[in-house]
């Protein structure tokens, strides 16, 4: 597991810092990313956050399907 840091005072972030860390897996011909995103201070921020992961991925599967 790789640990790429803790948010903080970014537009949009949590108040609080959280941890954000990703695995990356080979996947057929492509890769899978697994992605843990903890310490939310209250489970709306959570569900926030995760509509926002959501919208990045579906948006880097979209151009990266596009480039192929």
């Amino acid at each position: 597991m790789i640990s790429i840091g803790t948010a903080r005072a970014v537009a949009g972030a949590p108040p609080a810092a959280t941890t954000v860390a990703y695995v990356l897996e080979p996947a057929g011909e492509g890769a899978r990313i697994t992605l843990r995103h903890t310490g939310f201070m209250s489970r709306e921020t959570c569900v926030a956050t995760c509509v926002g992961w959501e919208t990045s991925f579906d948006e880097l599967s979209r151009l990266i399907s596009r480039g192929r």
